[in-house]
């Protein structure tokens, strides 16, 4: 059937016509339209992983745009594409040499 979100999503009939069924599972995703995690800025949703994890189109800081799953935004599993990395081991090094 065809959810008010726009989606179309695979459900048993009865589930459907008993009002068991009522969305994709869009309910159960926030809209993280114009949040930022760390360095990532979230411009839309694109569509839900086989884990029914949502999946975000998101852009760095640096310009790099990148699908990113909303489970690994909020975990702080992935903060930025990796632009920044080099420079956060320069930092450490730094710190750590001084010591």
């Amino acid at each position: 059937f065809k959810c008010d979100c726009g989606n179309n999503t695979l459900a048993l009939a009865y589930q459907v016509k008993n009002e068991n069924t009522k969305s994709c599972g869009c309910v159960n995703h926030p809209d993280f339209t114009n949040q930022r995690f760390g360095m990532w800025l979230c411009l839309e949703r694109k569509d839900t992983n086989k884990n029914g994890d949502s999946r975000w189109l998101c852009r760095c800081d640096c310009g790099t745009e990148r699908i990113v799953t909303a489970n690994r935004l909020l975990n702080g599993r992935s903060a930025s594409c990796g632009c920044n990395l080099p420079w956060v081991r320069k930092i450490n090094i730094n710190i750590f040499s001084t010591v």
